[in-house]
């Protein structure tokens, strides 16, 4: 019987994932964080980043890849923000929901008035 691909991308649904497109051709998903509500926003230590140095709110702060960490990520109509910080979900990866590969992005922010962002290509340049 064949199987329904309605919901999913076909190309998720036979089990053919794509190989990823270069980091500067890779959607951003941009979600925000905040160290001080603590659980999954942080470590141990909530007064700490991942590159152990505080924090503040007046920062332009984001928690990147790994190999982004000390880059500067500028999103279109977001601002620019340093990569001090990294998470668990911080990952390039392939998004069965979206049917593409992505790169997952947090924004230190106590409420930013949104939930996520899809950030196309073009839309995001990383600096050093």
């Amino acid at each position: 019987m064949p199987q329904l691909c309605a919901v999913i991308t076909l190309t998720a649904c036979l089990g053919e994932i794509p190989p990823p497109p270069p980091m500067a051709l890779t959607p951003l998903i941009v979600t925000w964080y905040d160290p001080a509500a603590a659980g999954v926003n942080c470590d141990a230590d909530c007064s700490v980043l991942a590159d152990n140095l505080p924090w503040s709110y007046d920062d332009p702060i984001a928690a990147c890849i790994m190999g982004w960490h000390y880059a500067w990520v500028t999103i279109a109509n977001l601002g620019t923000f340093h990569c001090r910080d990294t998470g668990g979900g911080i990952v390039r990866e392939w998004d069965e929901d979206l049917g593409m590969w992505i790169i997952r992005i947090d924004i230190l922010d106590p409420a930013p008035g949104w939930d996520w962002l899809l950030i196309e290509p073009g839309e995001w340049r990383i600096g050093r």
